[in-house]
């Protein structure tokens, strides 16, 4: 394996385990924001397909829901992370 394949693999393997980072989803662990931020993508997509395909109006109405929690978790997620620097 490639150097570059090798350091991109690292922060795979830590997501899913076999490192010391903690995992996306643990069991009994609280609920990161990007874990919660991917679950209501998922929901999203779910309520989207039922509303194209189905026409179910009521989907409609939750898809919109979900996109405005991923709005916000969105936002909590930017406030999280540290702004950039100019190390240039």
């Amino acid at each position: 394996m490639s150097r570059l394949s090798n350091h991109a693999a690292r922060p795979a393997r830590l997501l899913a385990g076999t490192g010391t980072s903690p995992r996306l989803f643990q069991r009994d662990a609280p609920p990161t924001t990007t874990g919660k931020l991917l679950l209501e993508v998922a929901r999203f997509a779910a309520e989207n397909m039922a509303f194209t395909q189905e026409g179910d109006d009521q989907a409609a109405a939750r898809a919109r829901d979900h996109l405005m929690q991923i709005i916000e978790l969105a936002n909590r997620r930017l406030a999280e992370l540290p702004a950039p620097t100019d190390d240039q």
